[in-house]
């Protein structure tokens, strides 16, 4: 038995490797001998995987491993028990998709594929889907204009949910937002902002990938401030609403902003150095957050007074932004009631 967990930790290694830059000193008797060990351990998995003793050692040793290969190893994918009853599509999969793979090699590989085996038509069909429907993202949103139908956007916001799923399934949490960061850079701005509004606003908030969504955007200041100046005002106040991370994000951001803001006392109005940055569209912005549920209105009324003392508490006009935006906001409200 001890040997057995001991060539497990020995194979671990091996998939760990062919996943990374090492495999490029491989020689064909090497990668031959890879594929001996994956014909043992899916010999392994098929022989004891009802076998509770044997296969929940099996099942420690390999969490033991995945630990100590997650420490040495970038980017390692952890290994468990059922993998092992696929490794040899992993192993494949792991070549194809490393570009440091010796490409004298490459022939050997297909020429595996000549004998139509069941594992390696399925590792190649596996690549050429993933492969595809990225492609597929790059292509159609390329395409878009910035603001399209929502038919379309709903469909493609519904595929993306589903191509992320599938590429994120089997990977750690680290893991998982690595590759959610590298899918999310290829596709261009500011269509992936409304897709991922999308998502986050149809979608399970609570599911994985709105999570990993939710983390892609407020984990980076100037990509969430990109966010938040590609899209409406009423979608970013529905999203806040759903998401306190994203409110928080939301109300700072805002923050940023009036206090870039400078008084013009010849003209008589709050101005800043982009015209994208305007008084009224930060007006708009925290007018759609205070029509929302009665939780984040509270949450962004809060953060106005709190703003406002902060700047001295005046009630005059032209001394705090968030005085004047009070005091305009507040007759609104009274305006909007004697209606």
């Amino acid at each position: 038995m001890e040997a057995m967990l001991e060539n497990l930790e020995r194979f671990v290694e091996v998939l760990a490797v062919s996943q990374s830059e090492s495999v490029k000193d491989w020689d064909y008797l090497t990668v031959q001998r890879a594929f001996q060990w994956c014909a043992y351990f899916q010999h392994i998995y098929k022989r004891f995987q009802k076998h509770v003793c044997i296969r929940t050692a099996l099942e420690d040793r390999l969490c033991q491993i995945n630990e100590e290969l997650k420490i040495s190893m970038e980017n390692f994918r952890f290994v468990s028990f059922e993998d092992l009853g696929f490794c040899e599509e992993m192993l494949y999969v792991s070549f194809l998709q490393n570009p440091t793979f010796p490409k004298v090699l490459y022939e050997f590989l297909l020429s595996e594929l000549k004998d139509g085996s069941k594992p390696v038509t399925n590792c190649i069909s596996h690549i050429i889907r993933q492969k595809a429907a990225l492609q597929v993202f790059l292509s159609v949103t390329s395409m878009l204009p910035n603001s399209f139908p929502e038919p379309l956007l709903l469909m493609q916001a519904q595929s993306l949910t589903k191509y992320l799923e599938n590429r994120t399934k089997h990977l750690s949490p680290e893991e998982q937002l690595d590759q959610v960061n590298k899918i999310l850079a290829l596709l261009p701005r500011p269509c992936i902002f409304q897709l991922v509004a999308t998502v986050l606003a149809i979608d399970d908030i609570d599911t994985n990938i709105s999570k990993l969504l939710v983390q892609w955007l407020v984990e980076d200041v100037v990509l969430f401030e990109s966010f938040c100046s590609s899209l409406s005002c009423e979608l970013l106040a529905k999203l806040a609403a759903r998401n306190s991370q994203l409110e928080t994000a939301y109300l700072l951001f805002l923050t940023k902003w009036g206090q870039s803001m400078e008084y013009d006392i010849v003209n008589g109005h709050w101005s800043s150095n982009t015209s994208e940055r305007s008084w009224e569209k930060l007006h708009d912005h925290f007018i759609w957050l205070l029509k929302g549920p009665e939780t984040l209105r509270e949450a962004t009324d809060s953060t106005l007074q709190n703003l406002m003392a902060e700047d001295g508490n005046f009630n005059v006009c032209g001394i705090s932004v968030w005085t004047d935006l009070l005091l305009v906001i507040k007759g609104s409200s009274i305006g909007d009631g004697a209606d």
